[in-house]
């Protein structure tokens, strides 16, 4: 829930149309009260997406960097998806109704009704949304993101303030590029703002954590299976989000896609939260599927930098040779199979809503109904409870409509 300080500074805001004066890449920063430093977007110039983005300290900075490299090809559908939910940073938006969720809208018609205000013309309503990377766009913040952003949004106000007086170029606001070292930092004192040259973090390269070791018992086990295969692997996040908990920000969960080179199987591992938080997980997940299935990988060949690093000590561990590969053909068609049967339609939050809505409905119609449905029902359902990409309290639902889906009356 937004403050109605934020929604007061808001409507100031708009009122400014700094959107106008200023493109997406003419950034400058913030000095919080605090000492933090926010990168500061403003966006709408080109008038698709009206909003002011900040993005708190140099690691979310970086995701700025890779959202502006969004003209680089990508090698897999999963990859161009992951990199539209990099973002680390604050957002105020104004869109149209239809994009707000309903405790949005009921919340930001409440502020108005009580100072006011009415809605009108496109764009109209505010929209505070807190981006994490692999994580789905949401309305919650703690008390220091608050601060941030209304931090944000009054230096915002001044800086437009001082627009109608000056240039962006006489306030020392630049477009930046790769090459840009330097940029304004606004930071207030008392009731000024006075300005400083604030060095921009360097872009960096990506390093990804490897996953401990696996334990001399499970390595064992995997050894007594003799015969060898070859392995296609891809780290990918899913490209619908997941939300376990109400009041939980939905995610993007992540899958280890495994593919035999022999005969094409998908290896059955089960989705964790995050890279980070679960890479000890994922591991065991792939080596218990690999004994159950009694398959052993003598080859790993892996898409990219991330699913290498993963890999690299259990390949050391196993004898297998883990390798970097551009062309994958049976992992591409793996994908393209995964994507046609649930992912065809681009409207994701929908998705996920329509499926809720047909699990809740099923859930609740006797079972001599359910033993109707059509087979093609039956096919769909068993296909995802065996493909391992729901999350353990989806599965349990969709696997108690299974089992009476299949009683006999």
């Amino acid at each position: 829930m937004a403050s109605d300080k934020l929604y007061k500074l808001a409507f100031e805001y708009k009122k400014t149309k700094l959107w106008k004066k200023l493109w997406d890449n003419e950034i400058f920063a913030v000095k919080f009260s605090d000492g933090e430093i926010g990168y500061v977007s403003i966006m709408g110039k080109g008038g698709t997406y009206t909003a002011v983005a900040v993005y708190v300290g140099a690691r979310a900075f970086q995701t700025y960097r890779e959202i502006q490299e969004g003209e680089k090809l990508f090698d897999s559908y999963f990859k161009e998806r992951e990199h539209l939910t990099c973002q680390n940073c604050l957002q105020l938006a104004f869109e149209n109704k239809e994009e707000l969720r309903d405790v949005e809208l009921k919340e930001a018609r409440e502020y108005a009704k009580r100072h006011g205000i009415r809605f009108a013309g496109k764009n109209s309503y505010p929209q505070f949304l807190n981006y994490v990377p692999c994580r789905f766009p949401w309305n919650t913040f703690s008390e220091k993101e608050e601060m941030y952003l209304e931090e944000t949004l009054e230096a915002t106000i001044e800086i437009a303030g001082q627009l109608n007086r000056k240039t962006a170029q006489e306030l020392g606001i630049r477009e930046i590029s790769g090459e840009t070292r330097q940029i304004i930092c606004f930071e207030k004192s008392g009731n000024k703002y006075r300005t400083a040259m604030e060095e921009l973090p360097l872009a960096r390269k990506k390093q990804f954590l490897k996953p401990e070791p696996l334990d001399d018992f499970t390595l064992a086990s995997l050894k007594r299976i003799k015969k060898k295969e070859v392995f296609e692997c891809e780290l990918v996040y899913l490209p619908e989000p997941v939300q376990n908990l109400p009041d939980e920000q939905p995610f993007f969960p992540l899958m280890l896609m495994m593919v035999s080179k022999k005969d094409g199987l998908i290896l059955p591992i089960n989705i964790v939260k995050s890279y980070e938080e679960n890479l000890g997980n994922l591991l065991r997940y792939m080596a218990e599927s690999l004994k159950n299935l009694g398959r052993r990988p003598g080859k790993l060949l892996v898409r990219d930098e991330r699913t290498f690093a993963f890999l690299d000590e259990f390949g050391r561990q196993m004898q297998a040779e883990v390798r970097i590969e551009s062309s994958l053909p049976e992992l591409d068609e793996a994908q393209e199979s995964m994507i046609e049967e649930f992912w065809v339609d681009e409207d994701i939050e929908g998705n996920v809503s329509d499926f809720l809505q047909i699990l809740d409905a099923m859930e609740g119609m006797p079972d001599e109904v359910l033993c109707t449905m059509p087979d093609e029902m039956l096919e769909q359902l068993e296909f995802m409870a065996d493909s391992h990409m729901l999350p353990p309290d989806l599965l349990r639902r969709v696997e108690d409509i299974l089992d009476r889906m299949k009683e006999e009356f």
